[in-house]
């Protein structure tokens, strides 16, 4: 496990090809070109955060179409609640444990060898367990699911994309023919998911036919895994693995807007790398987007007007609650920004007793702290306040952010084992 945890944090993947079918028109395609010199400035304006929920709602990777990690709630004294062991999990042949989704107080979750276990929220008992059809050759088989409420989305490494009732039924299935990298996005009644080949595949989330498609430029190396599309208000916002953000339209994929995450100051062989790994997010009529190359930045929804830009990188999918962005960079550390101008409001160095191999993520925000977990077992507590480190627990090894249900904090380790502290 301990090689394998250390390949995961240098890995670079060689991307597939795909076809080409009902290419979305180009017609329409405004580059940003966003200037990248920006020097990062401090503020001294506090944090404020916006209330807690305890009813929260994580039907699907990020918790929902637009990656809006909600603030939840769990009691003042955390403990641990239950555990479950649901599968097989990370090993040499299969390192990828998709994020699980909570739909209806029953997680779903799949383990690395496509094994779909229903369990109850509450006591972790175990409703119902499916195998799906596995393939040979396939590499990595779960790559991400996701629901809209009425059924349950699965993607496959080697391109087959399922969809199941909530007793995990297959209903439909859809071959794309193409690597596939990136967990669903469900909104409008229609499927988003990225492949290694940098191909946009759009589906009718009824009955798996495709809407249209989008073949972006192909690049021979990237960071593995790819983010996930976010949809709001009509527009879907696309980050490719050549850096390139781009917004269509759900309904005819012509393009609204695109602009690049990549900064020409990055001095590091990582941190030239300019694919998108961590998903956009969409608060309101704004998007945040983080880049690996040394690139943090706004934009305007519809129109792609830029409204902050920072030199700073990251792997991992931001919280924006209140007026502050939360992110873990790629210089390990948490950073707040000021979400109107892009200021530095604090910044913490993530400490580990291991450091070497080590990789974070998150985060996730409850009760007014951060939770962010690492592939050593950390568990830190981190005030969103003021950036102060809480609490530290150790645990097993993470590949995966937690994910929130009611009242209760839910933890998927690399030993296919669902963790709820409540």
């Amino acid at each position: 496990m301990k090689k394998l945890c250390c390949l995961l944090c240098v890995m670079l993947l060689l991307t597939g090809c795909g076809t080409d079918k009902k290419m979305a028109p180009k017609e329409g395609r405004i580059s940003i070109h966003s200037d990248s010199h920006h020097q990062l400035v401090k503020t001294q304006d506090p944090v404020y955060l916006d209330e807690v929920h305890s009813d929260i709602s994580w039907q699907q990777a990020n918790a929902n179409a637009q990656n809006h990690i909600p603030h939840g709630q769990i009691g003042t004294h955390i403990a641990k609640k239950w555990s479950r062991n649901v599968g097989k999990g990370l090993s040499d042949d299969y390192f990828v444990l998709p994020e699980p989704i909570i739909v209806n107080q029953k997680i779903y979750v799949l383990d690395s060898a496509l094994r779909l276990t229903v369990l109850d929220e509450n006591t972790g008992s175990q409703i119902n367990q499916i195998q799906l059809p596995l393939s040979e050759d396939m590499g990595m088989n779960s790559i991400g699911l996701s629901s809209d409420g009425e059924q349950i989305y699965i993607v496959c490494g080697n391109g087959i994309v399922y969809a199941t009732d909530l007793s995990g039924k297959i209903i439909w299935e859809y071959n794309t023919h193409a690597i596939l990298r990136s967990a669903p996005t469900v909104a409008n009644n229609l499927i988003f998911i990225l492949s290694g080949n940098n191909e946009l595949f759009v589906l009718n989330a009824k009955d798996g036919t495709e809407k249209w498609r989008y073949k972006n430029i192909k690049t021979d190396t990237n960071l593995f895994g790819m983010g996930k599309v976010a949809v709001s208000k009509g527009i879907a916002i696309v980050p490719f693995s050549s850096g390139e953000i781009i917004a269509f339209d759900i309904q005819t994929g012509m393009i609204q807007w695109a602009d690049t995450l990549l900064s020409y100051r990055t001095f590091s062989p990582i941190d030239d790398l300019s694919h998108i790994v961590a998903s956009p997010v969409i608060v309101n009529d704004t998007v945040y987007l983080v880049g690996n190359a040394k690139k943090t930045g706004a934009y305007a929804l519809q129109t792609g007007d830029v409204r902050f830009i920072q030199n700073i990188g990251g792997q991992n999918t931001p919280v924006v609650n209140g007026n502050a962005l939360f992110m873990i960079t790629t210089q390990n550390t948490l950073i707040a920004l000021n979400t109107t101008n892009g200021h530095t409001v604090w910044e913490t160095n993530l400490t580990s007793k291991e450091m070497n191999g080590i990789a974070w993520k998150g985060p996730v925000l409850i009760n007014n702290q951060l939770v962010i977990v690492s592939n050593k077992g950390d568990i830190l507590f981190i005030d969103a306040l003021n950036g102060s480190l809480k609490q530290h627990l150790q645990n097993e090894s993470f590949s995966n952010k937690p994910i929130l249900g009611t009242n209760k904090v839910i933890f998927y380790t690399n030993d296919a084992d669902l963790i709820a502290y409540q």
